[in-house]
């Protein structure tokens, strides 16, 4: 075995999360980057941003930065990438958001990569899929959705 095969054995695996939503990129591009929009579903943390290439993101509560990141790629309506980490030395989380529009809506998708300490899969679904419902309520209704810190 090649040291290269012995690295892809031991690495974790990207986790993809999907939902379909009836409603159109544009809104669910707005639902991701919008600060307004983004704590209905991320757990009350609202992201700040440009949304360009490798612009800085801060993942904020009510006056505490909790998350930082990066942008990685940008192609809007369609897919948004970017990593986050609580601190300098915490290992990146990178996450990818897919939209494809779908017969009377869109299918978002959520790839979700923990490169250093991945969670199992019970965990992970603990984690991902109530943001990705939440962020289903948010688009879909005209008030603004409960959030999933509550």
């Amino acid at each position: 075995m090649s040291a290269v095969e012995g690295v892809r054995a031991s690495s974790p695996m990207p986790r993809a999360f999907a939902c379909f939503v009836a409603a159109d990129p544009a809104r669910v591009w707005e639902a991701l980057t919008d600060a307004q929009n983004t704590g209905s579903y991320m757990y009350g943390l609202s992201a700040q941003s440009t949304w360009e290439i490798d612009a800085p993101i801060e993942f904020q509560t009510v006056g505490d930065s909790a998350l930082t990141g990066r942008v990685v790629c940008v192609q809007p309506h369609r897919r948004l990438s970017y990593f986050v980490q609580a601190g300098p030395d915490d290992p990146p989380v990178y996450l990818t958001w897919l939209i494809r529009p779908s017969p009377g809506g869109v299918t978002i998708r959520l790839h979700v990569d923990e490169i250093e300490y991945p969670d199992d899969a019970e965990e992970a679904e603990d984690i991902w899929l109530p943001m990705l419902a939440a962020l289903q309520r948010t688009v879909t209704s005209d008030p603004p959705a409960t959030d999933v810190s509550e």
